[in-house]
């Protein structure tokens, strides 16, 4: 985002019968709305950042996306999220929505339950037509790619039971259903 410097002028006249203007109350301007800091200068809004992404156990078939900030789309951006799971090819999800309670969190669901131990990230594609942006003050997510917390758990099957007579000649085990 490119600052431009705004100044406004104060004219004064000297004893000569001149006037000269100087630059007074500057400062760097984002054209969109930002804070004032003492002095003048305006800082710019914060770019979205992404404060976790989660599995989580109740839901294993989506992503928690939490931002710091409330967000918006400004249309369908599913196609620009990619998933990659334990470095596969990419997937998308099927739908990306926000919590109606909180539009700071995000949930992206796809067709399959993650697994637990599967290593999975994203990455959103920010050079497309659609914005993941913030809603106050429009400013979109960094293309980066995040790591997600996969909160699965480990399921032990109880239903295959090791009867103890394992047969180490041949390397079989005898398991009983």
């Amino acid at each position: 985002m490119r600052l431009k410097r705004v100044c406004r002028t104060r004219t004064r006249k000297l004893g000569t019968g001149t006037c000269r203007s100087r630059p007074v109350g500057c400062r760097n301007h984002t054209g969109i709305a930002g804070r004032r800091l003492s002095g003048g200068a305006v800082t710019p809004p914060a770019v979205p950042v992404v404060l976790s992404s989660t599995i989580d156990p109740t839901n294993p078939d989506g992503i928690v996306v939490q931002f710091d900030q409330q967000m918006t789309l400004t249309c369908d951006i599913k196609d620009q999220i990619n998933v990659i799971i334990d470095g596969a090819a990419p997937i998308h999800p099927l739908t990306v929505v926000h919590d109606t309670a909180d539009p700071a969190i995000w949930a992206l669901t796809f067709p399959t339950d993650f697994v637990a131990g599967q290593v999975i990230t994203w990455a959103y594609d920010d050079q497309a037509a659609c914005d993941w942006q913030s809603l106050a003050s429009g400013i979109e997510i960094d293309n980066q790619t995040y790591g997600v917390t996969n909160n699965v758990p480990v399921v032990v099957s109880s239903d295959s039971v090791i009867d103890g007579t394992d047969n180490i000649v041949d390397g079989t085990d005898n398991i009983i259903n």
